[in-house]
């Protein structure tokens, strides 16, 4: 047993295998499975874990707690006495295995679908025409109150996010066709964290880990000599990877197993049946709960040898020729770059050789090295097709030469097609773009003109916040797929169906800006896919702090909508606020589609903002710098907003 844990756990484990129609046979045993590991491993002790378990007739279990019954409407008062029980020291953790399944249904003249986790009892027998399911907004609202009162809270599903037309033997999910009568639901109110950079980021809600994609199944795997009971292929290669690790498990987090975790999981699945786990939330939190640190995400990392694969490509920024530094887990944040401690960090340095959309390939340039676990990269000088160019208001030749150094251009202020402006006025420089230092707008950021190196490491921070909103400009495979409107949302009472297709109106719109907001007004993201591919969609924020969030994501089937709330809870929309020194500000919110089902662009994100950027600098020590298969489409919208007081 590993070393007691801290905080103080408290764990859910939800196993069903005894439906009455389509029943499974590997869920009680990843239960069974899931509790080893918290006791023997984790050491929590067995009072702090609830077990509702349906195994089976006749099945075997090695479980050394009390089950309780999986019905609808125990799950549902567990959860809700569970919100009123925890606290601050607390870290919950929620494991469930058992079908999942999705009701299609048009509300408001929208074609949408609704998700549910599907209790054993779902099959009604009085009333046929309607299952007993915990939906997707009845299930968000129990775990915010719960994440509300607890320290943490991590929810682990190994099922299907969706009905899916192939259906194979074992597969977790169940086909709901009718449309359920659900009771109206009000707004839920009361105080959320306000960010200055306008909106709220996605990893500000609690842990998600999903079996899979919305648009694909979860499996199970069959018995072997290795594994002589059946399991879910996710929780199989879990058990496997978290087997084979010899460091405690109440400090890994789930960057340090998303890839070997994607990796063996692919392997395992049938490769006309794929199956990509899904990670919601930022991967620096421990995998079963805690205390944790924002941690730069940085570029997944693989290797073949000689060769590297770094998980992303062209349409964010490289292109061959770039050059991308190789960490290992530690530190949490990548020290400021091209400082002392940036270099004393790196494990190596990688060139790009080739480069494609969403993915490349690449050397190393200082030698040979083998990834640790862990491993991320980080963008040190872009491939040439991706340089910024900056207009330098008056031109500075020195300034431009440094510049160069860093992958920047610096060219006189009349040269057209610049992608930003760097005025210098009274001692101070003034960085603008398209939008910003113009046309009344106060400049993105103010700084000294006269400390050295302050000058390029802003700009270094403006060409990462660039590489997203250069997205909707190079995502054109399926033009005009994404429609994006951003709607009033009134405090008043909601129905469960209007969480996903409200009839609210527009924001009022705001020349030359798409749309403007109040202050403290609250608003939703309505996503209509009209394509003919199903889309998985990322929103992300180009916050006027210089800030890149990213909002939230979701899987659009082919020709429908989807509606994004504050990632916090269902039925809170987004409260735009304005930082105390401004009146208003302008955000650019980029709406990111694309056909491939295993991508994941969390590593545009930038916690800091320019403000930020600038008050560290002088902490900085300087160094050198180092010179039928599916088709992948991708296509994006950009949204303007401005908000004022």
């Amino acid at each position: 047993m590993e070393t007691n844990p801290s905080p103080r756990y408290r764990a859910v484990l939800i196993g069903i295998d005894a439906y009455a129609q389509r029943p499974l046979r590997g869920c009680v045993n990843d239960i069974d499975q899931i509790e080893r590991v918290l006791i023997d491993r984790l050491g929590i002790p067995p009072e702090r874990i609830t077990r509702f378990a349906a195994p089976g007739a006749g099945a075997a279990s090695t479980t050394r707690l009390q089950s309780r019954d999986p019905t609808r409407d125990e799950l549902r008062a567990f959860l809700d006495r569970l919100s009123g029980e925890v606290g601050p020291e607390d870290a919950v953790f929620l494991y469930y295995s058992g079908h999942g399944s999705r009701v299609t249904t048009e509300v408001n003249g929208q074609r949408i679908s609704r998700e549910a986790l599907v209790p054993v009892d779902c099959w009604n027998d009085a009333d046929p025409q309607h299952h007993r399911l915990l939906y997707d907004y009845e299930l968000n609202g129990l775990l915010a109150r719960i994440a509300e009162k607890a320290g943490d809270l991590t929810v682990v599903l190994d099922c299907c996010h969706s009905a899916s037309v192939d259906r194979g033997e074992g597969e977790r999910q169940v086909e709901i066709s009718e449309t359920q009568q659900l009771p109206p639901q009000a707004l839920p109110g009361g105080d959320l964290a306000k960010d200055v950079s306008g909106l709220a980021s996605a990893a500000a809600a609690h842990m998600l880990v999903a079996a899979c994609r919305a648009n694909e199944s979860a499996y199970e795997a069959r018995p072997d000599e290795t594994w002589p009971r059946q399991h879910g292929a996710f929780t199989r290669t879990l058990i496997e990877i978290l087997g084979a690790l010899d460091q405690p498990l109440q400090s890994l987090r789930w960057w340090d197993i998303s890839i070997a975790l994607t990796d063996r999981l692919k392997a395992l699945a049938d490769a006309n049946r794929p199956q990509n786990p899904l990670i919601a939330g930022h991967e620096g939190r421990r995998v079963f709960g805690g205390p944790w640190a924002r941690r730069d995400l940085g570029y997944a990392l693989s290797q073949n040898g000689e060769s590297f694969r770094i998980g992303a490509g062209t349409l964010t920024g490289l292109s061959e020729g770039a050059e991308v530094a190789v960490y290992g887990a530690e530190p949490d944040r990548f020290p400021i770059l091209n400082s002392a401690q940036d270099h004393a960090a790196r494990i190596g340095l990688l060139r790009v050789d080739k480069a494609e959309s969403s993915s490349c390939t690449a050397v190393s340039v200082n030698g040979g090295f083998k990834l640790p676990q862990g491993a991320r990269g980080r963008l040190v000088r872009s491939g040439e097709p991706d340089h910024l160019t900056v207009a330098l208001d008056p031109f500075d030749a020195p300034l431009a030469a440094s510049l160069a150094a860093w992958g920047i251009v610096g060219v006189p202020p009349e040269t057209p097609g610049v992608e930003a402006r760097l005025r210098r006025q009274n001692g101070q420089l003034h960085l603008g773009d398209e939008i910003y230092g113009v046309g009344g707008q106060p400049p993105l950021a103010s700084f000294p003109g006269s400390q050295p190196g302050l000058a390029e490491a802003v700009l270094d921070h403006y060409a990462r916040y660039r590489q997203t909103l250069r997205l909707p400009g190079r995502c054109r495979d399926l033009a005009g797929a994404l429609e994006v409107k951003l709607l009033d949302c009134p405090e008043r009472q909601i129905s469960p169906e209007d969480l996903q297709a409200p009839g609210f109106d527009e924001l009022p719109s705001d020349n030359p800006w798409r749309y403007k907001v109040k202050e403290g007004d609250g608003f939703v993201i309505r996503i209509a896919n009209r394509s003919l591919d199903p889309l998985h969609v990322f929103v992300l924020n180009c916050a006027g702090s210089g800030r890149v969030q990213h909002l939230g994501s979701a899987q659009i089937p082919a020709g429908a909508m989807h509606v994004l709330w504050d990632s916090r809870k269902l039925g809170i929309p987004f409260y735009p606020t304005v930082a105390a020194e401004r009146t208003e500000i302008v955000e650019r919110l980029i709406v990111v589609g694309t056909t491939l089902p295993d991508q994941d662009l969390s590593y545009l994100e930038l916690d800091d903002s320019f403000a930020e950027v600038i008050a560290r600098f002088p902490d900085r020590e300087m160094g050198t710098r180092s010179l039928s298969p599916l088709v992948e489409k991708w296509t994006a919208e950009m949204v303007t907003v401005r908000i004022y007081k």
